[in-house]
């Protein structure tokens, strides 16, 4: 692949993609030490995560300027209708096919996701679902471990198989606390929107499958679903 008027990132720029996961476990291993203690649950664990999503964004951001990259060169492009359609359709294929695929191995396994007890209790708890787990977080992630992640490895990786399963392994290692069964399902769900951004080459399908698919998980579910 040719870079012109761009130059070569660094490809251990990539562990970059981890800097929110490593800053949200080393604050809440520091912070009892100042007899700070926060909830690790939500919605104040997911709140913490994100901002250190968007702190990761913004030193990613950072270093594609200073590399000479525009955002168009890690998928920011106008969609067309198709592709949003391809969002939804595979929203659905998520919704409709993953899950239950997901939850018929884990139960094979005798295993259970970790880490996703919550329930909606007010309305500061509606907006962290809506803005923080389903708009921003997203959004974050989707800039990390697609378009960051997938463009930069890029540069020396051409076979998109290798590139899918580079920017799968990525994404599931950060799920790691969900357990064997959040693995389980992560690592089957995230194939849909990594597809997306190779086959696309932009990053709105799948931002438009994960804010929504979260919208489902983190506001309807424990609204309508959960006693």
């Amino acid at each position: 692949m040719k870079f012109k008027n761009k130059r070569f990132i660094p490809i251990y720029s990539l562990l970059l993609v981890f800097l929110a996961s490593i800053l949200t476990s080393l604050t809440y291993l520091t912070l009892p030490s100042f007899g700070i203690h926060l909830e690790k649950k939500f919605p104040t664990g997911f709140v913490v995560y994100v901002i250190f999503v968007w702190l990761g964004v913004a030193t990613v951001v950072s270093l594609l300027k200073t590399r000479g990259w525009k955002m168009s060169d890690i998928g920011f492009k106008r969609p067309n209708r198709n592709m949003i359609l391809m969002g939804l359709l595979f929203l659905a294929i998520g919704m409709c096919i993953v899950f239950p695929i997901s939850l018929l191995i884990n139960k094979a396994l005798d295993v259970e996701m970790q880490g996703i007890d919550y329930t909606i209790k007010n309305i500061g708890d509606v907006l962290v679902a809506v803005l923080a787990c389903s708009v921003i977080g997203p959004l974050g992630e989707e800039i990390l471990f697609r378009g960051f992640l997938i463009k930069v490895a890029q540069q020396k990786i051409t076979n998109k198989w290798i590139l899918g399963i580079l920017a799968l392994l990525s994404f599931a290692a950060i799920h790691i606390p969900f357990g064997i069964a959040g693995l389980v399902f992560i690592t089957l769900w995230a194939i849909l929107p990594i597809f997306l951004f190779i086959r696309y080459d932009n990053i709105y399908p799948g931002y438009i499958m994960h804010a929504l698919g979260n919208l489902w998980a983190f506001l309807f579910v424990p609204l309508f679903f959960r006693s």
